[in-house]
């Protein structure tokens, strides 16, 4: 995937289960930037685990 920001390969650092509230979590795909070192995060139905 590209990165938002400049548009450049990021790293897959692997899926958690991101908390929206007291009640509602999401596995989301972490990823980070090579150029930028911008983290973000990506929805996935994968289960969470690091690579």
């Amino acid at each position: 995937m590209k990165c938002p920001r400049c548009g450049e390969d990021s790293v897959d650092y692997g899926v958690i289960s991101f908390q929206l509230g007291k009640t509602r979590a999401i596995n989301v795909d972490v990823r980070v930037c090579s150029k930028c070192n911008l983290v973000f995060f990506e929805r996935t139905e994968k289960k969470p685990g690091f690579r």
